[in-house]
């Protein structure tokens, strides 16, 4: 585990509950066990790997809510828009929708 210095990187870690480390590891290794062929066991992998694909939506969909705020403070604080697309790697139509008043502040990219 890498220590972050960013603090809006130490945001996104706290997410998933690392305080202020992201794990490096790969996913659970439940998720690429071997099934034993029955039925029970298939589908057992399934339920297993759509939990997981379900929480590291709710997580991606959250950290992409945290980007949208980040954007529009330093947009805000008189950040350029060049300098915003860079940092925040949106092309400028996604940057323009991130600071569109209308939008609810959650994922536009």
């Amino acid at each position: 585990m890498l220590p972050l210095a960013d603090p809006l990187l130490q945001g996104y870690s706290s997410l998933a509950g690392a305080g202020t480390q992201v794990p490096l590891d790969p996913p659970a290794p439940a998720l690429y066990a071997e099934p034993d062929g029955s039925g029970d066991d298939l589908l057992s992998a399934v339920w297993r790997t759509s939990s997981y694909v379900e929480s590291v939506q709710w997580e991606l969909d959250s950290a992409h809510g945290q980007l949208v705020q980040a954007v529009r403070q330093a947009a805000a604080a008189g950040v350029a828009q060049d300098v915003l697309c860079r940092a925040a790697n949106l092309a400028p139509e996604e940057l323009a929708a991130a600071l569109e008043d209308n939008h609810p502040g959650g994922p536009v990219f």
